[in-house]
């Protein structure tokens, strides 16, 4: 498998499992409601835990996981470039940076929108494509850095 494909691969792994962990956690913590744009817990507020979480996880995992395939496989990736303390710092890094940006986004719809609660159908569809489009995102990119 090339380099390429091997980023692609995982990257929509990436996005699917973080599209469906989004998914569950929503309703775990909203069920089949509306919700409040700005209270705890809220749309806007709910969006720092998500993109720590999935900034991470999407970071961390693939980057470990790329380590160990280039040892097995001997991809193109030189294991001793990326230390899997590295691979920890960049994904500790990542969660930060994605839960700035996934807030940023929310006041940035809270404020286009102009609404005070979220309908149901809305705030799930944008929390899946948050998830699983920052997952696939942060895959991409932590893969390809490690790659070149």
């Amino acid at each position: 498998m090339t380099s390429a494909g091997y980023v692609r691969r995982e990257a929509t792994i990436s996005a699917a499992i973080n599209a469906v962990l989004s998914a569950g956690f929503f309703f775990a913590f909203f069920g089949l409601r509306d919700v409040t744009m700005w209270s705890a817990p809220g749309f806007v507020i709910d969006f720092i835990p998500q993109g720590f979480m999935v900034g991470l996880m999407a970071a961390l995992v693939p980057g470990l996981l790329a380590r160990r395939t280039a040892v097995l496989a001997s991809l193109a990736l030189d294991p001793r470039g990326i230390t899997a303390c590295g691979v920890a710092l960049v994904a500790l890094s990542t969660g930060y940076l994605a839960a700035i940006g996934g807030t940023a986004a929310a006041v940035a719809i809270a404020t286009a929108t102009g609404w005070q609660v979220v309908p149901f159908a809305a705030a799930i569809t944008i929390k899946v494509l948050f998830g699983g489009c920052l997952g696939a995102a942060v895959t991409a990119l932590t893969l390809k850095r490690q790659l070149r």
